[in-house]
């Protein structure tokens, strides 16, 4: 890694704001009811591996509260990241003959 991404991606920032106040994957788990599974999807931008947008759109929320930040404030400023990243899963590819 070459030191702090002046871009960082969604799931970069959250880790870093996470390790910041020294919290552990488990305790946003335990306190958002996220799935640690999810919640390493979502720090790694793994949007594939994560349900819907809308869903996506609350684990932003939960994880940025719990870790100190304004959900509001992170949503807006990754919300073009997130529809360009959830929308890679089209909804076409679901619609089986």
């Amino acid at each position: 890694t070459s030191g702090s991404n002046p871009n960082p991606s969604l799931g970069e920032f959250l880790r870093h704001a996470r390790e910041a106040k020294g919290i552990t994957i488990e305790q946003v788990a335990s306190v958002t009811r996220i799935s640690v599974k999810n919640l390493l999807a979502l720090e790694s931008d793994h949007y594939a591996d994560l349900p819907a947008r809308p869903f996506v759109r609350g684990f932003v929320a939960s994880y940025a509260r719990f870790v100190g930040l304004d959900p509001a404030e992170v949503l807006l400023k990754y919300e073009s990241f997130l529809i360009e990243k959830v929308h890679e899963r089209s909804p076409q590819s679901s619609a089986l003959s």
